[in-house]
């Protein structure tokens, strides 16, 4: 089926949108104009739709919205449902429809089946944002016209008319998108596997094979391209249909790697082939061995499509996504960091490795909403690499116990010791904000240390994502770092 053929397919259809967040309004505004009898399903009430339905009715666009706490109870007699990623597809409601004859699906999937040019998909626990980044920049400095899209750009369904055959589409696919999915990339990306969302999946067994859908709809000619240090991933290998090739090392067989050995990263064919040196970890502007790893999985995402000449200089002055160990002040000799969209404790931990790797001492404000994840280890990495620790929010306790148990352990073994920095004993500190987070950090920091915003929780306790959230602690640096 052609964008055209589904435009027409949908004219006269029954048809639900479930959420209307920002991601799906190009959605609505498509099959309103595609002539579907649209009925619009959220859980806010009419007021915060206000500004959407008037700029619906200056195009002469109506659908139907059935709002409020109670909205799914007119989800009756539907073709054809599309769910945000926020809402699971085994509901009571949905399976009930399901059971009528409709048909479940997403903008994202819809996407996929009908996207007439390459996709290149990545999904991953950790380092899916900046891998998906990478790529693309990648493709566009080979001279692709490049589309980025799914949880991280744009909604692409509605612009599916405007993307060419050589076009090269890449798209960021989180478990929310992928759990009902019934297509797959010609070219996927699996970054890492680590426990997320438990707040909203049943369990860790139902997150880890909601990534593994991103490969299982491929032909024996696609590509999966998963990191070989990780045990989950190396199991998935006997699910795939098409080529596997690893990253950072190669755990069995004879596929191709895009190594990591110590300070350098290479290409090898097979195991028994010359190894071909791409980059030492110097050359390049990310720092942390995790971005190594992430530059390897892009580089083996694109390797057909690419002269590594060209392209290699794009790669190296990459300095990182917003919001993801973003430099954004230096105040008496500090680095200060904004890494907002670390939201789970595996993040966190990723982003103070690569200061440890460097011998930085850390002073952390942390501090979101809990996943139902555990922060144990996020404790031990915490009494290795911080002189300072700064929580507020819904997780602060949670992190502060980890903590704790790590130090309690440490203790135990008779060799646990807290840094120590220009004289200063390691600070520990619950606040009731970030300001006053903040504030008790720059009264301790040091000239050399690193303050670095690392939540390891989402923002759902007092904002709408990440990325307010990391806007909010920019501008708090500012205002309070100009007081000083």
């Amino acid at each position: 089926m052609t964008f055209q053929d589904f435009l027409q397919w949908v004219q006269d259809k029954r048809i639900a949108i479930l959420g209307a967040g920002i991601s799906n309004r190009p959605l609505i505004g498509l099959l309103c104009e595609a002539g579907a009898k649209l009925t619009v399903f959220d859980q806010k009430e009419a007021a915060s739709f206000t500004p959407f339905i008037e700029e619906l009715k200056k195009k002469n666009l109506t659908c139907s919205w059935s709002l409020g706490p109670q909205y799914l109870q007119e989800l009756r007699g539907f073709d054809l449902i599309f769910r945000s990623p926020a809402i699971m597809p085994y509901g009571d409601e949905l399976r009930k429809e399901q059971r009528r004859g409709a048909i479940l699906t997403s903008e994202i999937e819809v996407f996929m089946h009908l996207c007439p040019c390459e996709v290149i998909a990545v999904t991953g626990s950790d380092g899916k944002t900046t891998t998906s980044t990478l790529i693309a920049n990648i493709l566009e400095a080979q001279g692709y016209k490049t589309w980025l899209g799914g949880n991280i750009g744009r909604p692409l369904l509605s612009e599916t008319a405007a993307i060419c055959p050589d076009d090269k589409v890449v798209l960021e696919l989180s478990s929310f998108q992928l759990i009902s999915m019934s297509v797959s990339p010609e070219t996927a990306v699996i970054t890492n596997i680590s426990p997320n969302h438990l707040d909203i999946h049943q369990d860790y067994r139902e997150y880890s094979q909601a990534k593994a859908e991103i490969f299982r709809h491929q032909s024996f000619s696609d590509r999966l391209i998963m990191n070989g240090e990780d045990p989950l991933l190396c199991a998935f290998q006997a699910e795939a249909k098409g080529e596997v090739i690893w990253t950072a090392k190669r755990p069995f067989g004879e596929q191709k790697l895009f190594g990591l050995d110590d300070n350098v990263l290479f290409y090898q064919e097979t195991p028994s082939a010359p190894k071909t040196l791409l980059f030492t970890r110097d050359e390049l502007a990310l720092p942390g061995r995790y971005n190594a790893q992430n530059i390897l999985s892009a580089l083996a995402a694109t390797w057909p499509l690419i002269d590594f000449s060209q392209i290699k200089d794009a790669l190296t002055a990459f300095s990182g996504v917003e919001h993801r160990v973003e430099l954004i002040k230096n105040y008496e000799g500090a680095e200060i960091y904004n890494s907002s969209i670390d939201s789970s404790p595996t993040r966190t931990m990723n982003s103070l490795s690569g200061f440890a790797e460097r011998n930085i001492p850390v002073r952390l404000i942390a501090g979101g909403k809990d996943k139902n994840l555990v922060y144990d280890e996020l404790g031990r990495t915490i009494l290795r690499t911080c002189s300072g620790v700064y929580l507020s929010g819904d997780n602060a306790e949670l992190i502060k116990a980890g903590i704790e148990k790590a130090e309690k352990m440490e203790l135990q073994k008779g060799d646990g010791q807290r840094i120590e920095n220009s004289g200063k004993a390691f600070s520990l500190y619950v606040c009731s904000d970030y300001e006053e987070c903040l504030e008790k950090c720059l009264a301790e920091v040091s000239a050399g240390e690193v303050i670095l915003f690392s939540p390891a929780g989402t923002s759902f306790d007092r904002f709408s994502n990440f990325a307010e959230r990391g806007q909010a602690f920019t501008q708090l640096v500012q205002e309070l770092c100009n007081k000083k």
